[in-house]
C-alpha cells in the first residue's frame, strides 16, 4: 500500500507479460504525467523489442530507464534508447551487501562504486589484485555490516578496473562481463562472456539491428551453439555475416553453429540468460 506523498509503483510481471497485455499497460502509462521504467533488462528489452517490432505507439518518453538484475547488452541498450528516447542506467548490488552498491555513470557502461557502501577489487583467482584493464573477479568488502560482514567477498563476476581511476571518491569499473561461472574458456585463452559476445558480435557497426535476441551456449566442450532471433529484414547477407563472425570469434578449434528460434529461453524469473557454458568443477 502506499503511503500520502509516496510515488504511485506500477508493478508489471515480465512471465504474465502478453502481447494483449502490452497494449493495456501502453494506455495505462499514457495516464501518468511523469513515470520511468525499473526491472530486469532482459524484461525491459523485451517490452523495448514488442513496441518496435510491432509499431506500437508510446504515449509519452519516461525519465529514465534503470535496469538491474541481468546483463544489459550493448544491441538491448541501443534498442531501449531508440524505442523509449531517455537515458538508460544500469544498477548493480547484491544481497550480501545489503542492495545495490553501484550505477552506471550517463551515456556509459562504466559503473561508479559507493565507497561508503563497499571497498572494490578486481583479482585474479588466487585474490591477487590486478592492473587497471586487466579482466578478473570481482570482490566486495562490505563497509556496513557490523554483525556478519562480508571480507574480500568474490561476488563471482567478472569486471576490470578502470584505467581512469574514479570520479571523485566513487572507484570506477570499465563494465562487468557477466559470471564467471557462465563464461565460457576458449582454447586460447579467452573467456566468452556477455561482453564480448556482445561487442564483438553484435558490435555498433555489426548485424546489431537485424538481431532481436540472441544467446550462446556451450553445448559440448569446444562446441558453441548460437540461437538467434532475427529481424523480419535479415537476409542471407547478414545471417552468412553473423555465422562466419562468430566462428573468428570462437577462434580455431571449436566448431559452432547459429540456430534460429522464435524466442530466446527464460528463466522461472523471467530473466533471459545470454551466455551459458557447461558445468565445471
Amino acid at each position: 500500500r502506499l503511503r500520502r506523498g509516496d510515488p504511485p509503483v506500477h508493478p508489471i510481471s515480465a512471465i504474465t507479460l502478453t502481447s494483449r497485455r502490452l497494449d493495456r499497460e501502453l494506455r495505462t502509462w499514457g495516464a501518468f504525467r511523469s513515470w520511468w521504467l525499473y526491472g530486469h533488462a532482459s524484461a525491459i528489452d523485451r517490452i523495448a523489442d514488442e513496441i518496435e517490432t510491432r509499431g506500437l505507439p508510446l504515449p509519452q518518453a519516461p525519465k529514465a530507464i534503470v535496469t538491474t538484475a541481468d546483463d544489459l547488452t550493448p544491441p538491448a541498450e541501443r534498442r531501449l534508447s531508440r524505442v523509449f528516447g531517455c537515458p538508460i542506467h544500469s544498477w548493480y548490488g547484491s544481497h550480501e551487501m545489503n542492495g545495490y552498491v553501484a550505477g552506471t555513470l550517463p551515456g556509459t557502461r562504466r559503473y561508479a562504486f559507493n565507497p561508503f557502501l563497499v571497498h572494490v577489487e578486481v583479482t585474479d583467482e588466487t585474490g591477487r589484485p590486478l592492473a587497471p584493464g586487466e579482466e578478473g573477479m570481482l570482490v566486495l568488502t562490505d563497509l556496513n555490516n557490523l554483525v556478519m560482514p562480508f571480507v574480500r567477498y568474490v561476488t563471482g563476476d567478472l569486471a576490470r578496473m578502470s584505467e581512469e581511476g574514479s570520479a571523485g571518491a566513487f572507484p570506477l569499473i570499465d563494465g562487468l562481463a557477466g559470471r564467471a561461472a557462465d563464461a565460457i574458456p576458449l582454447p586460447d585463452g579467452r573467456r566468452l562472456s556477455v561482453v564480448l559476445l556482445g561487442t564483438t558480435l553484435f558490435g555498433r557497426d555489426g548485424p546489431a539491428p537485424h538481431v532481436r535476441a540472441f544467446q550462446c551456449e556451450e553445448v559440448r566442450p569446444r562446441e558453441l551453439e548460437l540461437r538467434v532471433v532475427w529481424s523480419p529484414d535479415a537476409d542471407g547477407e547478414v545471417r552468412g555475416r553473423v555465422d562466419a563472425e562468430f566462428r573468428h570469434l570462437a577462434g580455431p578449434g571449436v566448431s559452432t553453429r547459429v540456430r534460429d528460434v522464435a524466442e530466446v529461453e527464460r528463466l522461472p524469473s523471467g530473466k533471459a540468460w545470454i551466455v551459458r557454458g557447461l558445468d565445471r568443477p
